[in-house]
């Protein structure tokens, strides 16, 4: 039997799956040797099958060659039959309106079959992102798939713009911010976004491998601030949506690649990341992605922008916020990074706040003050202490340890809080971050790194944080 045919393999086309009416193909039984063969050769008479031999009888020989006869020659060509192209669909996608839906085999466009979807790689509110091959720069890459509603293709259209702006100022791909490759309308109208295919994002590496080492930790740290420098300095933009999440390695590793890197420098330690590890630094060039929440100096002071476990407290208290805003969420990243666990983790604002008095210090006593209308009722009313938690809330903060209990390294606890400092005036910039000493020390190639501050030739002021 065919595999084409195997009792419950389900096949689907991402056309019939995305609503376009089409009609199935039909598979036509190959025409017979004999109705092929001229006259003289049909009428010549036939043999009975042999008994002896592989048993294939006559009508299995016909439903499997096709013979084409040469005109005027008695000369035969076999060939086999024509293979069909094998999709499927992929179960437990988000089926949303508007979503696009993955067929992996199938293609993004019909109407040009240019990108052949290999897997999917992740899903959100926004859309899917593909693996794809790109059949005419014989190359893998990963695109975008926007929902196919107004909003999502609008805020997806304005970072196309600052990606196309990136280029434009940073044309010879020095910082480490991710590439825009191409982008396009699908049959569908689904606006689908074409990047470089990278390797795994942050978090994605803290739950497969475990915290980062020093050494690359520093890496990640200069590659961050590099391209947060030139995002804040020369193209007076803001991120606002930093997380482990969009913070990709520069490639895909294959699991041989990683086997040779993690060479054991010390056997016997239950804890691999302790120092004395079990793995050994590795390269750790990064891309800053999803740029699409960027914003320049106009933007709203008031709007809440950022993920909630990396959001700065002047966000949550509406105090109005700048490119220091960025800087915080740093903080926290670096943190996760180092230690493997959330800082913050929680998802109220008045827990939040709690948790950072318990792991940072008391909160600047004129905020109370200064915090926006909607945010009053999380302090006692006449005074610049927090409202007390419930019970439960309370417990869990009362869990919660210091960052300098959490972390023994002198210089990087530095670090860490020079980036979750209250007074935004002396936060940490993107470029003292990435020429802190624990950088140095860790990564002390960063020192003759063409993006070092000491080594550009010009370079324009940080913003006013």
């Amino acid at each position: 039997m065919s595999a084409l045919n195997r009792p419950g393999l389900q096949q689907y086309t991402s056309a019939r799956a995305n609503h376009v009416a089409t009609t199935a193909p039909t598979v036509n039984k190959p025409t017979s040797a004999r109705a092929m063969m001229p006259s003289s050769i049909a009428d010549a008479g036939e043999k009975p099958a042999r008994n002896s031999g592989s048993k294939r009888d006559l009508d299995k020989a016909q439903a499997t060659d096709v013979l084409n006869v040469v005109a005027g020659s008695d000369i035969t060509s076999a060939q086999p039959p024509a293979k069909k192209k094998v999709t499927y669909a992929l179960p437990h996608q988000n089926m949303e309106e508007g979503h696009f839906y993955v067929v992996l085999g199938e293609d993004i466009d019909v109407s040009t079959q240019r990108f052949k979807i290999l897997s999917l790689l992740g899903e959100g509110t926004f859309g899917k992102v593909v693996e794809a091959w790109d059949r005419k720069r014989k190359e893998y890459c990963a695109v975008k798939i926007v929902r196919n509603i107004e909003r999502y293709t609008r805020d997806a259209m304005f970072e196309v713009q600052f990606m196309q702006h990136i280029l434009d100022r940073d044309p010879t791909d020095r910082f480490c911010l991710s590439r825009l490759l191409r982008y396009f309308s699908n049959d569908f109208k689904h606006l689908c976004v074409v990047m470089p295919r990278y390797g795994l994002n942050m978090l994605d590496h803290l739950r497969k491998y475990g915290p980062l080492h020093h050494r690359q930790l520093a890496e990640v740290i200069f590659h961050c601030g590099a391209a947060l420098d030139f995002l804040h300095s020369d193209m007076r933009l803001m991120h606002t949506d930093l997380k482990p999440e969009n913070i990709l390695f520069e490639a895909p590793r294959s699991s041989e690649q990683q086997q040779q890197q993690e060479v054991p420098l010390e056997r016997g330690r239950e804890n691999p990341y302790a120092a004395g590890s079990v793995r050994a630094p590795t390269p750790s060039l990064i891309r800053v992605c999803d740029l699409g929440g960027c914003c320049d100096e106009r933007h709203s002071p008031g709007s809440v922008v950022s993920t909630r476990h990396y959001r700065s407290p002047e966000v949550i208290l509406g105090l109005g916020w700048m490119f220091s805003t960025d800087m915080w969420s740093m903080g926290c990243i670096i943190y996760e990074l180092a230690t493997g666990r959330l800082l913050y983790d929680t998802h109220d604002n008045l827990e939040h706040l709690h948790l950072m008095e318990k792991t940072l210090a008391k909160l600047p006593a004129d905020w109370a003050k200064k915090c926006s209308v909607e945010c009053v009722p999380l302090f006692v009313k006449g005074t610049d202490k927090l409202r007390p938690l419930p019970a439960a809330s309370a417990t869990k903060v009362a869990r919660v340890r210091a960052v300098l209990e959490m972390i023994p390294d002198t210089a990087l606890v530095d670090l860490i809080l020079g980036c979750l400092t209250y007074d935004r005036s002396i936060r940490l910039t993107a470029r003292q971050m990435m020429t802190h000493p624990f950088v140095s020390t860790y990564f002390p190639q960063s020192l003759s790194h063409p993006n070092h501050p000491k080594n550009r030739k010009s370079m324009l002021p940080s913003p006013a944080m």
